[in-house]
């Protein structure tokens, strides 16, 4: 199940913690969002967390099955009890916190998927 109300607030918050290191906000993308919605829901549906899923399919080749034309990409992902939680999670780990800050993308696709019992996917992803 899609958690709407998160995925604006996750969105936001990329686009707040942008703007107070000076960078531009990410503009809001569609496809970016629905692919996101994709991989969240996969996630959910296969009882799986990564960015290789369990037959091996990469971020990579997931992007090029999608036909998401991209210089650059990144992909952020966590499993949390809410959208603050995951926010707070992703600027505290180095790597997540560079794909947040880094200057090359340009647009941002998030989707926020509820698998029950409290099991909430958070993917955010950045393209250019």
């Amino acid at each position: 199940m899609i958690v709407a109300g998160e995925e604006r607030a996750l969105f936001n918050d990329v686009n707040a913690a942008r703007a107070q290191r000076g960078l531009p906000a990410l503009a809001e993308d569609g496809s970016l969002s629905r692919f996101a919605l994709q991989v969240a829901e996969q996630m959910a549906q296969r009882h799986y967390f990564g960015h290789t899923d369990p037959n091996g399919i990469t971020f990579q080749d997931r992007l090029r099955s999608a036909g998401i034309r991209y210089r650059y990409a990144a992909e952020n992902m966590a499993f949390d009890a809410d959208e603050q939680a995951a926010n707070q999670a992703f600027l505290r780990s180095p790597g997540h916190y560079e794909n947040i800050m880094d200057g090359h993308p340009h647009r941002l696709g998030v989707a926020v998927v509820s698998a029950g019992d409290g099991e909430v996917f958070y993917v955010e992803e950045f393209a250019d």
